[in-house]
């Protein structure tokens, strides 16, 4: 596992994807990964860009589960619009009936 997070990491850092950042040293021992603290900063950056996505997609799913379910949609047709189950969408949001 380790070994393939250091080859994802060596991909994004060397341009082989959208976003690269920097450019590794080919004598870096396998373990020792660094990288040039500003490199590091874009990185600690866009990690805290994907959380605060995160949270933001969690909580407009909450608002529009619990306007769904104020509409008496059944739970099966809200999770199948989100690609759940609706069981797991109603232990994900607590629910019961509104």
């Amino acid at each position: 596992m380790a070994a393939t997070l250091l080859r994802m990491v060596k991909r994004a850092v060397s341009g082989k994807r959208p976003g690269a950042v920097a450019e590794l040293p080919q004598n870096e021992p396998p373990g020792q990964l660094t990288l040039p603290p500003t490199d590091l900063e874009v990185v600690l950056g866009r990690l805290r860009e994907a959380r605060r996505a995160r949270l933001s997609a969690d909580e407009w799913e909450r608002f529009a589960v619990t306007a769904a379910r104020a509409q008496r949609l059944s739970w099966d047709r809200i999770g199948e619009s989100l690609g759940l189950s609706g069981e797991s969408l109603r232990r994900r949001h607590g629910g019961g009936r509104p």
